[in-house]
């Protein structure tokens, strides 16, 4: 199906043009849809991905913006992030492929390229269990701040009762039934 930019032309009454009219919002919604959620879906216009298929060289900005883009680094296609820095001289370039993503069990974690340290996920204690437990993290910290959150509705507590750059322990207030917490944490 080919794009008809021209059309209407300017002497087209709407009957002559209507079938062509036609296969240009076809033709719309089928590219737009490529990566994005369709026209007439709910919250339509938001990404389902981002597609990249020209390999550039540093775009070489100037001030206030930034840009995604591809380039090859030894033989494979990498994603890079440009911004301007404000005042600037420089431009930062930083290889986005480098992010490290580990998961352990229902914990998952991610390094960005500057060493920040993401984990999140949830820890199940189920009826019957201990009322505490070691979670190991995924990617170790040399030092981390760590939120616990229970479900809601949940009637028991929870508490944190020691935490490393390893590992942390879980206390609950009792074994009596199942417990789902959030856990949250962020660190180098």
């Amino acid at each position: 199906m080919t794009f008809l930019p021209g059309i209407p032309l300017p002497g087209d009454k709407p009957s002559q043009s209507q079938g062509q009219l036609r296969n240009n919002f076809t033709a719309l919604n089928t590219v737009f849809a490529e990566d994005h959620l369709a026209f007439n879906a709910v919250n339509a216009g938001e990404h389902k991905k981002i597609t990249f298929n020209s390999v550039i060289a540093d775009p070489g900005l100037a001030d206030p913006k930034c840009s995604l883009y591809i380039k090859t680094i030894a033989g494979d296609s990498e994603l890079f992030f440009e911004n301007f820095d404000v005042g600037g001289a420089t431009n930062v370039v930083r290889q986005v492929s480098n992010i490290t993503r580990t998961t352990v069990g229902s914990l998952n974690a991610i390094r960005n390229v500057s060493g920040v340290i993401n984990t999140w996920g949830e820890v199940v204690f189920v009826a019957g269990n201990s009322t505490s437990a070691v979670i190991d993290f995924p990617i170790p910290y040399a030092e981390v701040s760590l939120t616990v959150t229970p479900l809601v509705g949940t009637s028991y507590t929870i508490a944190i009762s020691s935490i490393s750059g390893v590992n942390f322990r879980l206390k609950r207030s009792n074994t009596a039934g199942a417990l789902t917490v959030k856990i949250i944490a962020v660190g180098i």
